[in-house]
């Protein structure tokens, strides 16, 4: 079955105080997004890419795949104003084919580990999508107005990457509307009367978003070096 992994890089960080968009950012001497990419040309014998860049970085991310000598197939595209402009432009660019499997991941998650990437693959095959997530660790409450109640966190879930469905899924869901409550891929999916199918992700699979986060991913990569 095809695999293709759309890899959405349109953010431009403004968490991460860097004039540098965040997937760009080096750890330990490679930029995040192309260990990211790697992980997931560890993952497979083949597959394609989708890399959405903002508009402003087309060229610079370009260059920077160039450089890095991945040996794959990639396509780069325009991202959008919201992730879902972003993936529905790559979605847009999906071969005309019904049998292949499509992973939409984060650029930043550059920690994915193989065997999460591999089961979301496995699970889509059989459910017809697969969308990681972890359970809350802390106590939540949610503000409505002025009342804050606590929430029971055992039934909450924190989604994770790389989202993964049937290319058709994809191709039907991303036809529609934008709406307000299109947060992640799985949402716009779910919209379109599909259900979701969720399974255990990985604490480790950290969306670098802020410094803090570059520094534990910093050290999180040092610890598997060794």
């Amino acid at each position: 079955m095809k695999t293709i992994v759309i890899i959405v890089a349109g953010g431009k960080g403004s968490r991460m105080s860097s004039d540098l968009p965040k997937q760009f950012i080096e750890i330990i001497n490679k930029p995040i997004i192309i260990r990211t990419m790697q992980k997931f040309i560890d993952s497979f014998q083949s597959l394609d890419f989708i890399v959405v860049f903002p508009e402003s970085y087309m060229e610079y991310g370009k260059t920077l795949i160039e450089n890095a000598n991945l040996h794959c197939n990639y396509t780069i595209i325009c991202g959008g104003a919201t992730r879902f402009q972003s993936v529905k432009n790559a979605v847009n660019n999906l071969p005309n084919t019904q049998d292949a499997i499509v992973l939409i991941h984060d650029a930043v998650r550059c920690l994915v580990s193989i065997e999460l990437i591999k089961k979301c693959y496995h699970e889509a095959i059989q459910f017809g999508n697969a969308i990681p997530a972890i359970m809350p660790n802390s106590s939540i409450r949610y503000q409505d107005h002025d009342h804050v109640r606590p929430l029971n966190r055992e039934k909450l879930f924190l989604i994770q990457t790389p989202q993964t469905f049937n290319i058709q899924q994809l191709k039907m869901a991303f036809n529609q509307d934008e709406q307000p409550n299109f947060t992640d891929d799985a949402t716009v999916v779910e919209s379109f009367g599909l259900p979701i199918h969720i399974i255990i992700g990985d604490e480790q699979n950290l969306k670098i978003t802020t410094p803090f986060d570059l520094k534990i991913a910093e050290l999180i990569l040092n610890k598997n070096q060794h």
